[in-house]
């Protein structure tokens, strides 16, 4: 058993729980500062279920990162999609993607795999989402990308590329070719995409750490991860998952 309120003294970073309760939602139950119980860590998380629209203003946040201020609604069956997704340790910042699928925090300590994979869970596409626009085709690569399709998902996103006007669209497609790669397993590639975007481009930079962290290269992710400290909204999950892995990869 895990004393996770040891292991934060001892290394000077905040407890975990402390930050899963924060990454996961304000809703999510936490564990007692002051007492000396020992928590197994998933149970910081336990019986916590997400609503839709927390979970799909996280899953879409990357595009408004790129400058993407056009509204994207939420699938039809988004809600049963989250319901039946499993939990994941090494999560990418890609759209579709939610923080609180990181909800393992014994297995993320263990550190016993669960990256990122295609979850082979169908979802349908949002209504009023056209093809025609630069965003629509990022909304269809990013399902077939959940769903395992990536010629699919790779098409798209020639498609998206076409219609791209500006640099924060066109480096959002980028974002979304290495997500697609990663997936895929071509993770070399995935990390050539992600180098190629500005240094200062925080999602890429999140994106790297993650990478790093499931290599076990710590403390390359560290650094990764504190160059995004603070550069995302301070009430959404993905600020306070970058903190949560910052912590974890300065043990």
């Amino acid at each position: 058993m895990i004393d996770n309120r040891k292991l934060a003294t001892k290394f000077g970073q905040p407890t975990l729980a402390e930050l899963t309760k924060r990454h996961v939602a304000t809703r999510c139950q936490s564990t007692e500062a002051e007492t000396d119980t020992q928590v197994e860590p998933y149970e910081v998380v336990s019986g916590f279920m997400a609503d839709l629209q927390t979970t799909w203003s996280e899953a879409n946040l990357v595009i408004r990162s790129f400058g993407i201020v056009e509204k994207l609604p939420a699938p039809s069956d988004w809600s049963s999609y989250v319901r039946r997704l499993p939990p994941t340790n090494y999560l990418t910042l890609n759209l579709g993607h939610f923080p609180q699928q990181v909800s393992d925090l014994a297995s993320l300590i263990a550190k016993t795999g669960k990256t990122t994979q295609p979850s082979q869970l169908k979802l349908n596409s949002p209504k009023n989402v056209t093809a025609k626009t630069a965003l629509g085709h990022m909304t269809a690569a990013a399902i077939s990308r959940l769903s395992g399709e990536y010629a699919n998902a790779f098409q798209s996103l020639d498609e998206a590329a076409k219609l791209a006007v500006d640099e924060g669209t066109r480096l959002a497609i980028q974002n979304e070719r290495a997500g697609t790669y990663l997936a895929k397993g071509e993770t070399e590639v995935a990390v050539q995409l992600w180098s190629k975007m500005p240094a200062s481009n925080s999602v890429a930079q999140f994106n790297l750490g993650v990478v790093s962290m499931s290599q076990g290269k710590n403390a390359e992710a560290a650094e990764y991860f504190r160059s995004v400290t603070g550069q995302f909204p301070s009430q959404s999950g993905w600020s306070h998952l970058a903190d949560l892995y910052l912590s974890l990869a300065s043990i």
